[in-house]
C-alpha cells in the first residue's frame, strides 16, 4: 500500500500548525519542532517508497469537484 497526497496537502498541514501558533496553543519551539518533524517524515516516507506526492493539475481539481458535490466534502479532501 502506498500513501498518496499532493503538495497542497503539505501546505494544509503547515497551515494548521501556523493556526495553532497564532492562537497560542503551540509555542514557537513546538511549532518549529512539528514543522521540521513533519517535513522530515514526508521526505523519509518518500525515500522509502511508501509515499507518493502527486502534482495538483487542473484535471485533478475538476475530478475533485465531482466528489465535493457528490459527498459534500472539502476540495482538499477530494483531491487526495
Amino acid at each position: 500500500m502506498k500513501l498518496t497526497f499532493s503538495f497542497w496537502n503539505i501546505g494544509e498541514v503547515l497551515g494548521i500548525f501556523d493556526k495553532r501558533l497564532r492562537r497560542s496553543t503551540l509555542d514557537p519551539e513546538e511549532y518549529q519542532f512539528l514543522k521540521t518533524a513533519f517535513l522530515a517524515e514526508v521526505k523519509r516516507f518518500t525515500r522509502l517508497g511508501v509515499l507518493e506526492i502527486v502534482p495538483v493539475h487542473s484535471l485533478l481539481l475538476a475530478d475533485a469537484w465531482k466528489l465535493v458535490e457528490k459527498y459534500h466534502i472539502y476540495q482538499a479532501d477530494a483531491s487526495r
